[in-house]
């Protein structure tokens, strides 16, 4: 059954109260001007009065999406028998998938995370378009949209979105770009409708009755799922709040983090305005005319100023009002909405105003305090990301040929065929903060003999990739064992280097992989003789004199043959090919013939006499 656009307002009235709680939070991001309002007429402002909006939400929610986006995420890639290449395979494609959207969406002076943390915490659900395609060409099309969940309305299913509309304002030429339609000279803007369902994309331009319909065709993604099709948007709601069934629950599910302080940020407000004014009073405080004519005496000229002087009649003149109980009151009523906002928000602490330091504990309860905050939306990146990820990989297998992604200078080609498998794809973030670093550093340096490093690494450190890291150490620690290991990877390195480059750079690069390998090879040579000394492998009959040739260069850092001459034209012309042979292993490892200068080197390795 094709899609309405009554259905659609017809859906957007359940989505109005949501929308009425998104719009007060915005208000209060943005720090919209308080205004104080008569108490028996809240449409009218009270006169004679200076209003005061302080800054209390706006520096909450600054704190909580910087802290949001110093989070670092883990990729999870889970299955029975898999092996590390292949998740590493995945790994490595997320990351540049991720890589190549924020790469789309610079021209728009966007980027994807610091979106979903910004509506994670302000409208408490994230939302994204996921339209990756392939293009004429052929190649692969990375088109995803994060989209502001106050402009949108949907019908979930049984398993998953039905329909998705995105209701928006938007400008003549964006609509004649995206839909081929225009709207008019007279027009600068118009409501557009942006929808998707299971099969098929809609446009309209317009509201209700007088909406012209700009699109209707099928998109990409209507054969896929089991041929059920899906629609490409990815909605997750924060998991905070309420879950209850209720009527007006939508209101209260996935919540933002204003949900505790929503009301009393107004009478924060309320209370600053009061204060405020009483200490401008100070300086013009209300008084009262004592006379016999009483309230009939009108008083025309207030004697405010410095050195002046009021005639009065005895037993009248001016007083001032009594004002220092409201007073009182009043800061002691501040005070305690003070104290909660921070029990609803981040205490104060939170915002580096400590000038010691701390220890573990005390570091640790520091956090806890912010987890209610921040963790309900850590949880919401990752299941956000989860979703976005496994449509991803779902879109690519409709590819038959190979694709690119990632940046310039940094892209590399995947095969669709070996993403395909029984997976499962996750994703855990951690904030981190100094404080956390801190406090994690401490309980792993705690931890050491009762976990294994891996466990470390992943429950306590929280590293992105502990896999990638622990092969690293690994690789430290061979180098730190036997010097050559680390010289072989730096004479790649360099062959990496020298074929990636042109001209002089190139040049230099090549002259340093030779020399480098030089000084491997005299190292290998110098080790085997060594191993020879060690196990006794040497000719009884020119023993004395050998052990003279090899120990001496180990100690003055010099060749295989010391530091003299040749004695004889044999051994000159042998020390001839061993350059050469040296210049020769070079040039083979340059041209990427790595396994061949492996075979080489074993094959003329020294051998004792």
């Amino acid at each position: 059954m094709p899609l309405e656009i009554l259905e659609i307002e017809e859906k957007a009235q359940e989505f109005k109260s949501l929308w009425t709680r998104q719009d007060t939070d915005r208000d209060h991001y943005w720090l919209k001007p308080y205004e104080m309002k008569m108490i028996d007429d809240e449409t009218k402002a009270v006169p004679r009065i200076v209003n005061l909006t302080l800054n209390d939400p706006a520096t909450f929610a600054y704190r909580a999406i910087g802290m949001l986006q110093l989070a670092s995420p883990q990729i999870v890639v889970e299955g029975e028998n898999l092996a590390d290449d292949f998740t590493s395979y995945i790994e490595h494609c997320l990351t540049d998938f991720y890589m190549t959207i924020d790469r789309n969406l610079s021209p728009l002076q966007l980027s994807l995370f610091p979106v979903v943390a910004e509506q994670s915490s302000i409208r408490g659900s994230v939302a994204a378009q996921n339209l990756t395609r392939k293009g004429k060409d052929g190649k692969l099309i990375v088109d995803v949209r994060p989209l502001d969940t106050r402009y949108q309305v949907y019908d979930m299913g049984m398993t998953g979105l039905n329909w998705h509309a995105y209701i928006t304002r938007k400008t003549r030429s964006y609509i004649n770009e995206r839909f081929k339609y225009d709207i008019g000279e007279g027009k600068q803007s118009e409501i557009v409708y942006d929808c998707y369902s299971r099969k098929r994309h809609y446009g309209w331009v317009g509201s209700g009755t007088g909406a012209i319909q700009v699109e209707d065709s099928i998109h990409p993604y209507a054969n896929e799922n089991n041929g059920e099709g899906y629609v490409p948007v990815v909605v997750q709601k924060v998991p905070a709040g309420s879950m209850l069934a209720d009527e007006d629950n939508i209101a209260h599910d996935g919540e933002s983090i204003f949900a505790l302080n929503r009301n009393l940020y107004p009478e924060m407000n309320r209370l600053a305005t009061v204060l405020h004014n009483i200490t401008i009073a100070s300086f013009f405080g209300a008084l009262q005319y004592a006379s016999e004519a009483g309230e009939k005496k009108r008083v025309t000229s207030p004697p405010y100023g410095l050195g002046v002087v009021v005639a009065v009649e005895k037993g009248g003149g001016f007083s001032l009002i009594p004002v220092s109980d409201i007073r009182n009151a009043t800061r002691l009523l501040y005070s305690m909405i003070s104290t909660r906002i921070q029990k609803g928000s981040f205490p104060e602490t939170a915002f580096g105003t400590l000038t010691f330091p701390l220890s573990f504990i005390a570091l640790t309860k520091l956090i806890e305090a912010t987890d209610q905050t921040i963790t309900p939306r850590l949880q919401c990146f990752a299941l956000f990301y989860r979703a976005l990820s496994e449509m991803f990989i779902q879109q690519v297998q409709m590819f038959n040929t190979s694709f690119e992604l990632g940046v310039k200078g940094h892209k590399k080609t995947y095969e669709p065929s070996k993403l395909a498998g029984e997976y499962t794809i996750g994703y855990r973030y951690y904030s981190e903060s100094k404080e956390q670093r801190v406090a994690n550093i401490t309980e792993a340096q705690a931890s050491r003999g009762l976990f294994s490093d891996d466990y470390i690494r992943r429950e306590i450190m929280h590293h992105p990739n502990p896999d990638e890291e622990m092969n690293k150490l690994r690789d430290e620690q061979a180098e730190k064992a036997d010097p050559a290991v680390g010289l072989y990877r730096r004479v790649h390195s360099l062959i990496d280097a020298a074929h990636n480059s042109t001209g002089e750079v190139q040049k230099r690069y090549d002259m340093e992989a030779r020399l480098t390998m030089r000084t491997l090879v005299m190292m290998l040579k110098q080790s085997a003789a060594t191993q020879s000394l060690q196990f006794g492998e040497t000719d009884k009959r020119t023993e004395g004199k050998q052990q003279s040739k090899q120990i001496m260069p180990l100690l003055e850092g010099g060749g295989g043959g010391g530091g003299g001459r040749p004695e004889t034209e044999e051994e000159v012309e042998a020390s001839i090919q061993e350059e050469e042979r040296i210049a020769r292993l070079a040039e083979t490892g340059r041209e990427g013939r790595q396994v061949e200068a492996m075979v080489e080197t074993s094959r003329n390795r020294p051998k004792a006499r």
